[in-house]
């Protein structure tokens, strides 16, 4: 039975109930108006609550119950946790709580409505002349500059993530260190990564073609569609490198979990230990001797579509006999090629 929690002068109240979505219990609240007629409502299940308000002049409101649900997570919504355990839903209510002073613990704005920057102790830098003019010795939280058009280059440590999807960046410098993920996804201007982080690498649809020495992952990485000619790094989580110009993986690249080369034409051997391995649609020839695959039970191999699966007449691999069948066959075909004869060479030579 729906409860009303909020009652508002202007007749706007909140309602409350348990209910069911998609299967699950949850704490809906609703947004009811003088007439009745919902204005919005919110989701809530554990640590987590999804805002739907049908006007953003009603956000001020839903972050009344917010501040008393507390969630950790919030969907539908740019928002503010200040460091008071304050919660501000919206873009105008978190700027006006920037310029009132207030310190946040932390802010999650779409970049493509408003690039942001998060300094370690909670001041909030709006928009890209404010991010470009941080002094040197402003420690920074998390950056979002997505899909800015001035910010070419950067060189500055960022704790935490540092995200420039679709941005113009052109450079990142030496001294720049990250403590998150990194996301230069569709930087078409970007053509270098020379840097260490400790989690996921997003770069797919970039201009990226080289990974530099001293670049170190500790998570995923994505280079799907770039012009990357080899790939030589250990990688913690799965390198996705699908239909990009890979065609060698070298002898320094370890995988934590597995790797995807699919459509990748011009990338014939691999020779390297992969919990998961999909290679359909690949120019894919030959399997290496020192190549293994699967996680104790499980086992993923995909070579359909290759010339190799061609060759030996297998393409989903699932069990560990067809793991033996596949290196089997492998090793056949490898033997097999070692011990083509080489053509004589030609030693007598043409009189006239």
């Amino acid at each position: 039975m729906a409860k009303t929690m909020i009652k508002y002068e202007n007749g706007l109240n909140w309602i409350h109930e348990n209910t069911t979505y998609k299967g699950k219990d949850i704490d809906l609240y609703q947004l009811l108006d003088k007439n009745g007629e919902n204005q919005g409502d919110i989701m809530s299940k554990g640590e987590s609550a999804r805002i739907n308000m049908h006007k953003d002049e009603y956000l001020p409101f839903a972050e009344n119950i917010l501040n008393e649900l507390k969630p950790e997570i919030i969907l539908g919504v740019d928002y503010a946790v200040s460091n008071d355990g304050d919660y501000y839903l919206g873009l105008d209510s978190i700027k006006q709580a920037s310029e009132e002073g207030v310190k946040f613990d932390k802010v999650s704005i779409s970049g493509i409505r408003e690039n942001n920057a998060l300094s370690n102790d909670g001041r909030l830098y709006l928009g890209e002349d404010a991010i470009k003019s941080i002094p040197e010795d402003v420690v920074l939280k998390n950056v979002n500059i997505q899909n800015s058009k001035n910010i070419t280059e950067w060189n500055r440590p960022v704790i935490g993530y540092f995200n420039a999807k679709g941005s113009n960046l052109t450079t990142i410098g030496p001294n720049a260190e990250f403590g998150g993920y990194v996301d230069i996804s569709r930087c078409k201007n970007i053509t270098e990564f020379n840097n260490k982080i400790p989690d996921t690498l997003y770069a797919s649809d970039s201009g990226l073609t080289t990974i530099g020495p001293d670049a170190e992952f500790g998570g995923n990485i994505w280079i799907e569609n770039c012009n990357i000619t080899e790939f030589n790094h250990k990688v913690e989580g799965t390198l996705f490198a699908e239909n990009s110009s890979l065609t060698t993986i070298g002898p320094n690249a370890e995988f934590g979990s597995g790797v995807n080369i699919e459509k990748c034409k011009n990338l014939t051997e691999f020779n390297h230990k992969a919990p998961h391995f999909n290679a359909e649609n690949s120019g894919l020839t030959k399997i290496g001797p020192d190549a293994d695959f699967g996680h104790g039970k499980y086992i993923e191999v995909i070579i359909s579509g290759t010339p190799l699966s061609k060759e030996i007449g297998m393409d989903v691999i699932k069990t560990p006999e067809g793991k033996q069948e596949l290196k089997d066959a492998c090793q056949a075909m490898n033997s097999k090629q070692e011990h083509i004869p080489e053509p004589e060479e030609e030693t007598r030579s043409m009189s006239m």
